[in-house]
């Protein structure tokens, strides 16, 4: 009887033992797979590498201008800023966001800052590639698998931009405006009043 009783306890313990081995091993498992996903999504934030430029035009506002006198070398009376959209419609800003490498376009709101999260959007794209030269920008730019390509060129002017767009983005809102310089020289151009304006 001591005999059997001393086999059950045995035996029990073996499937005690045996079951708690397939426990750990799913435990692991289960360990494993998480801390695969962890690095996975580690090694994708590791791959967004932020944008660098030496343009000072990154995580800035930069805001479209028109031309206004063509005979002069002052670049806040060579173009013309509408702040108040009564003239032309509202002139198209675009933001580069280095870090979440996005590009988003957007109206002119005279003191108004940009806001990735509460700013209407006239377009929103990836940045999937971007050149740099000594004097431009180079970006590819994806929206709905439709790729464009945009060109951020220095002019001679200090904080003023040529944007070049593909076919496609020139003939839309976007690309009403080519000339851009950044939001913080707004308050260096003229407020002119153009009530009589007839565009």
């Amino acid at each position: 009887m001591n005999l059997i009783l001393k086999l059950s306890l045995l035996i029990c313990s073996i499937i005690i033992f045996i079951s708690c081995a397939k426990q750990d091993n799913k435990n692991n498992e289960i360990s494993n797979k998480q801390d695969k996903i962890s690095v996975t999504k580690s090694d994708e934030s590791i791959n967004k590498i932020p944008i660098v430029s030496h343009l000072n035009i990154l995580d800035k506002t930069l805001i479209g201008v028109s031309e206004n006198i063509k005979d002069t070398n002052d670049p806040f009376k060579k173009y013309w800023l509408d702040f108040y959209s009564t003239c032309m419609g509202s002139a198209p800003n675009f933001y580069i966001d280095s870090t979440d490498q996005k590009i988003y376009f957007f109206t002119y709101e005279e003191g108004v800052s940009f806001d990735n999260k509460n700013q209407n959007f006239l377009a929103e794209f990836d940045i999937t590639k971007h050149e740099e030269s000594k004097s431009s920008l180079k970006l590819t730019i994806k929206k709905d698998d439709v790729t464009h390509t945009i060109d951020i060129i220095k002019t001679i002017n200090k904080d003023f931009y040529e944007l070049r767009l593909d076919t496609i983005l020139s003939n839309t809102d976007i690309g009403r405006y080519k000339i851009f310089t950044i939001k913080t020289n707004e308050h260096k151009f003229e407020k002119e009043d153009c009530d009589d304006f007839e565009g």
